[in-house]
Order: C-alpha cells, then structure tokens, then sequence
C-alpha cells in the first residue's frame, strides 16, 4: 500500500528537520546514525573504526528479509577498493520509544509522531524488512534521510499519476504493453479501463479479441483528416510548419510527387525557408526532377502579389523555416507570414523519433501560429508509436499524414485510423526499408 498524502507531508517534513541538522563531529555523527538506524529497523549493523574504512567513504543500505529478524546477524560492508567483505558489530533488535529516540538523535526528531511517520514509512518502503547501514562519521545519516526522502516522494508522484490500472490480468498486460510502446501512463490506464467497462467479460475472452478491442479504444481517440483538399476554382494554399530537423521540406517533395505525377495536378512550391545552409538548393533540386516550378520567398510582404500570380496552379505547397518551440520572436514571424499567406490547410510537422516531451511542447506552442492538421514524419526511424496517440490524444488538430524513410514514390500515405491503432498496440511495424503495413 502507498502512502497518504498527509503523511508524505509530514515524513518529509521531518526528514528535512533531521537533515538540517549537521554532526558537530564523527563521534556524534556515528551515533546518530545508530540510533536513527535502531529507529527504522530491527536489526542494524554498523562499520567499526577497527574495520579500517576512510571516514567519508558513503554509507551503504539495503534490505535484509524480515524472517532474519529474530537472530542475530553478521553483516558485510564493501569496501571501496578490493570489494573484500568483512564481518560488521552483531545487534541486537531494537526499537526505542519516542523519548528515548528524540534524546539519542539530538533533538533532531520532534516527538513521537515524527519518529512513528518516519519509521511507518520506511517499513512500508522497505517491504516491512530490515535495513542495514554501513560507512562511518556523520554521513549516514544524512544519506538515509535522503533516500528516504526521495523515495516518499516518487510514491507521491507515482500516486498523483493514479498507477497501475485496477482491471483483471489480461487488461493489466496490455496496459504495461501499451507504457512500454511509450503511451502516457494515464491515457493507458484510461484505455484499458474503458475496455473493462464496455465488456465486462473482457478476461475470459480470446487474445485476438482483446487485442481489437484495445485497437478500437485507440482508433476512438486518433482522428484523420484525410487528403489535402483542392478546391475547384483556383489554387489551394497548404503550408507546413514544425520545429526544424522534423522532415518539413522532405514531406513537402513528397506532396508535389503525389499531386503532380500521380493525381496530374499542377503543383507550385514556395520555399520561406533561406536560412538553412542547402535547404534551398535541395529543393530547387527535386523541384527540376518533379518538373514544378519553385519560388523563394525572400520578402513575405510580396508573398501575397507571387501567389496571385499563380492562380492558374490547383496546389502551392509552402515550405517555412523550422522554429524552435521556445523561439518567441520566430513563431511571431511564422505567424505574421500565415496572416499575409492565408493558407487553406497549414499542416504541422512532427517527428516520429521525438521524445513525448518535446512533441508535447512544440503542439502547445505552435497553437499561436493555427495549424489544423498533423503530419507524422520518420515513422520508420521510430524506436516505438506510442507518440502517435499521445499527439492525437493531445491536439485538437486531425492527423493528415505519415512519412517513412527517404523514397519519393512509396513513403508518404494518409493517416488510416485502423493502421495507426495497430502499430499503437503493438500488432504492426513500419518495414526496414520505410514501407508501411497495409491495413487490415
């Protein structure tokens, strides 16, 4: 069982009470070690002078099975250079009374519901065993305290996240299954609990039909948006945005390759992006092989008079220059430059092989310039997917597309709902050479 809040607080409180407290020297340093190692467990042991370790050589702790308690110990203390074991001083079990406790340590306890919390927690985060401290001088102590303290408050965020899921055996592993594929813990966890509540029978069903049932619970939460839309008079506007690095100008060739010579549409591409050293001569390059034409923006107060003149065009696909998340003068810039564009899609650009945490980051902050759509990029370069339903989960965008490797022809396809579940569970992988499964 975890902890409760308020006796975290108080723990932890106490805690730092004790370790503001410093030795004044090594003797009064190694008994209140004792006493607050007598305090937390049964049976302790301590390194001697006569073991011959450095006085600020750091304290070890770990646990001794509670079975051990009622007969007395030989403990072993590693040393720091040859790793030699030898015996430590036997105790006995001991367990003082708060008063008793509050006089041994220095007054650095306060009371008997300080040392009762302090000690409550540390059987709990023990497992209810023993724990045995070696090292000398004042050290000790201190580092216990410190661990004690950091582990109270790991449960504390561990509690505040919810935890494991309280479903059946089945449900439980695909919850763990869903965490190591990377999906936030808590969508997990509300995953699998919406499953045990529309099938209350869920446990006794088959694998396959678990496993389409999670697929389902994911396919509910991602949302596609399906192709770019082209309007039937005149050119549509699509400008993809994103950090730099996440594949902006990769995607925005394999856009052209698919309007141009697959759907035969007249496609144009504008590039904001002059800052890059080679982006725009990579561009320009696919460009002659695509056969469309390219244009660089160099000043976007004139972006609106270039696009006016490509009114005969059905697509003008616009590339930007990559912007930090953070970067505050760039994203007014980026968003200045969508206010003259007034683009009919502006699709942003992540990474597949982003960690959660930038990903989080950069759909927050690119809120400011108004995208509407998602584009997931290097899927294959993806250690795991669970990104994938984490941005779906987060943005109130739909996702539009997926890239996969370097390929032109064969890696860039819609978002399809039911592929994108099956990799989130775990059913399906990009191939080795950027291919996506085919859905079924």
């Amino acid at each position: 069982g975890l902890l409760g809040g308020e006796e975290m607080v108080e723990i932890i409180a106490s805690t730092e009470a004790l370790s503001a407290q410093q030795p004044s020297s090594r003797e009064s340093g190694r008994r209140r070690n004792s006493a607050l190692a007598k305090a937390y467990a049964p049976t302790v042991a301590t390194n001697d002078d006569e073991m011959g370790y450095p006085e600020n050589e750091p304290p070890m702790m770990r646990v001794v099975p509670e079975s051990d308690e009622e007969d007395v110990m030989q403990s072993v203390a590693v040393g720091p250079e040859n790793h030699n074991c030898a015996p430590t001083q036997q105790q006995t079990p001991y367990r003082p009374d708060a008063d008793t406790f509050s006089s041994q340590t220095g007054g650095m306890a306060s009371g008997a519901s300080g040392m009762s919390a302090m000690s409550s927690a540390f059987s709990k985060l023990s497992g209810g065993g023993a724990v045995e401290l070696g090292g000398s001088g004042g050290l000790g102590a201190e580092a216990m305290l410190q661990s004690v303290r950091s582990e109270i408050l790991r449960l504390m965020s561990t509690q505040a996240r919810g935890g494991a899921p309280a479903v059946g055996e089945r449900l439980l592993d695909l919850y763990h299954r869903l965490v190591a594929n990377d999906v936030a813990s808590d969508l997990a966890r509300q995953l699998v609990e919406q499953i045990q509540q529309k099938m209350p029978g869920v446990e006794q069903l088959g694998e396959d039909a678990v496993r389409q049932a999670l697929c389902e619970a994911i396919g509910r939460v991602i949302h596609t948006s399906g192709p770019i839309k082209l309007k039937p008079n005149g050119p549509t506007i699509v400008t993809l945005v994103g950090p730099t690095g996440v594949g902006k100008t990769t995607t925005i060739v394999k856009l052209a390759f698919e309007f141009k010579l697959r759907q035969n549409r007249r496609v144009a591409l504008l590039s904001e992006d002059l800052h890059r050293p080679g982006a725009e001569a990579q561009l320009r390059s696919m460009a002659q092989v695509l056969g469309v034409p390219l244009y660089t923006i160099d000043n976007p107060e004139r972006v609106g008079d270039m696009i006016a003149r490509l009114g005969e065009m059905d697509l003008i696909l616009i590339d930007t220059a990559g912007r930090a998340p953070r970067d505050e003068e760039g994203m007014q810039n980026l968003s200045a430059f969508l206010k003259i564009v007034r683009p009919d899609e502006t699709h942003l650009v992540l990474s597949g092989e982003s960690s959660d945490r930038f990903a989080k980051e950069a759909t927050e902050k690119f809120k400011a310039v108004g995208y509407d759509r998602v584009v997931l990029s290097k899927l294959d370069e993806a250690a795991s997917y669970g990104l994938i339903l984490n941005v779906a989960n987060r943005v109130q965008a739909e996702l539009s597309y997926i890239t996969t490797g370097q390929e032109m022809a064969t890696t860039i396809r819609l978002s399809d709902q039911e592929l994108l579940a099956r990799l989130v569970a775990g059913m399906d992988r990009i191939g080795h050479a950027g291919t996506c499964p085919a859905a079924t």
